[in-house]
């Protein structure tokens, strides 16, 4: 996810809780194809707060931070993960390089590249050899 993203390798801290939360919000064969979330809860899964690693976000920036009336209201950060202890998400600022956690922040998942990194099944690496 890291190098997908191209994000700063001091982010892996964020990279791993978010994948372990992602993980245990997919489905498992370990747990009778149920998400260890639902195994260890009993209670159905929500997932639609969720959003892709290192997203283009935008925050709203209030007047006393420096927004002028016809001018931008909106900080442009970086999506990196769900808070531990409270509602929201955590945001990087690349400009400032400080960790936020906002409340509702605009993803804009049109802007996300696709991952650069292509997998190839055992089958296509054996096809590609000769037909004797």
């Amino acid at each position: 996810m890291l190098k997908d993203a191209s994000a700063p390798a001091f982010l892996w801290a964020d990279v791993f809780t978010t994948a372990v939360y992602a993980i245990n919000r997919t489905v498992s064969s370990s747990t009778g194809n149920i998400t260890p979330f639902k195994a260890f809860f009993h209670c159905k899964l929500d997932i639609s707060h969720m959003w892709v690693w290192f997203l283009d976000t935008y925050t709203h920036q209030p007047k006393d931070l420096g927004s002028k009336k016809l001018g931008e209201w909106g900080c442009h950060v970086k999506f990196i993960g769900y808070p531990h202890d409270s509602l929201g998400y955590r945001t990087y600022d690349p400009s400032t390089h400080k960790v936020n956690i906002v409340c509702a922040p605009i993803f804009h998942e049109e802007a996300c590249p696709r991952p650069s990194t292509t997998f190839e099944s055992q089958t296509n690496i054996l096809d590609d050899g000769d037909d004797n």
